[in-house]
């Protein structure tokens, strides 16, 4: 489960049925967003869409509101994506790529790739990575919990990566 970006609503998916649904915080009757398969991460970015990673179906956008998941991010053959997350521009996705069939997760490296260009940019190797505010890229890297300044704008990391916990 992951929390809106407001606090106000949890999104879930729901196995049984394989749906992706928000209840209010508070409680109440969910809600359903989208039947999807089983996510590979979710992350619900500022402009009311849900990211959600498919494998190699690539990264899907579900409206928080409800509506059919469309592929923001495509997959070229023998790649698998997971653990999206929308970069501040609106445009960029960052999330880990994996190759091979089945994905070898354990090699991973972390990119991003713009909605409206497609271009992709390598940033790191490792995976499950997230971008936090104060500028800073955490991520893991083999079975350690990694930090590295990240400008969000040039996505580009600058100094060494910092292990902050393994």
């Amino acid at each position: 489960p992951i929390f809106s970006p407001d606090g106000q609503s949890i999104l879930y998916w729901a196995a049984d049925d394989s749906l992706l649904q928000r209840v209010a915080a508070g409680g109440g009757m969910p809600v359903t967003l989208a039947k999807i398969d089983n996510p590979l991460g979710l992350s619900w970015g500022p402009d009311g869409r849900v990211l959600v990673g498919a494998g190699p179906k690539g990264v899907l956008g579900v409206p928080a509101r409800g509506g059919s998941a469309q592929t923001l991010v495509k997959m070229a053959a023998g790649e698998a994506a997971r653990d999206p997350q929308m970069l501040p521009d609106g445009d960029t996705v960052l999330f880990t790529l994996a190759d091979g069939t089945p994905a070898n997760w354990n090699q991973a490296r972390i990119v991003a790739q713009s909605v409206k260009t497609g271009q992709r940019t390598m940033i790191e190797p490792g995976r499950d990575a997230r971008y936090l505010p104060s500028g800073r890229l955490v991520y893991v890297s083999g079975s350690t919990l990694m930090a590295v300044a990240f400008d969000a704008k040039r996505l580009a990391t600058s100094g060494e990566p910092v292990a902050i916990a393994d």
